[in-house]
């Protein structure tokens, strides 16, 4: 179930350009639950092994500059962080999530297609990056994308406009 959930998410990634942003966020929702379902058995069962961190700079900056032209207004997002600070930034970047949790996935993914021992290693790898850097990325995003699943009737509905004043904060 993980492996196909990321070969969905990685695939829906790559293919951007033929999409609408509404409803590809809609379907990045659907495959970031059970993204988050299957990775939280393979935590569970799986030791994770210290991550090791990868310099793929370029290429994640590239990947989040098409997403973040992709998005555009709805790439951004108030995080936690920014609640708590009152400065008025919204920091947070569903095109940062989706970046980073891609190149993660990405990287299990090509090393899974090696067999046997390439499946083991790619399990480590994605509990141990999931476990060091992505599980943040994917629960701001699964946050953000709440507001994006399909309701009935679904036709002809609008994508939601986001507030750029920061919400208040809880009393």
């Amino acid at each position: 179930m993980f492996v196909k959930s990321a070969n969905e998410f990685c695939e829906l990634i790559e293919q951007i350009e033929s999409h609408e942003p509404a409803p590809w966020l809609a379907a990045m929702g659907a495959i970031l639950l059970r993204l988050d379902t299957a990775i939280a058995h393979l935590v569970e069962v799986t030791p994770a092994p210290p991550h090791v961190w990868l310099t793929d700079m370029e290429k994640r900056f590239e990947l989040y500059s098409r997403l973040k032209a992709f998005l555009g207004e709805l790439d951004e997002y108030w995080s936690e962080a920014d609640l708590h600070a009152s400065d008025g930034y919204m920091t947070g970047s569903l095109s940062d999530d989706f970046s980073d949790i891609y190149f993660e996935l990405k990287r299990g993914l090509i090393v899974h297609r090696q067999g046997y021992d390439g499946q083991e290693q790619a399990i480590l790898l994605w509990t141990s990056s999931y476990q060091h850097h992505w599980r943040q990325h994917l629960v701001d995003a699964r946050k953000q994308l709440l507001e994006f699943r399909p309701r009935t009737p679904a036709a002809g509905r609008k994508p939601p406009v986001r507030a750029h004043k920061p919400p208040k904060k809880p009393a």
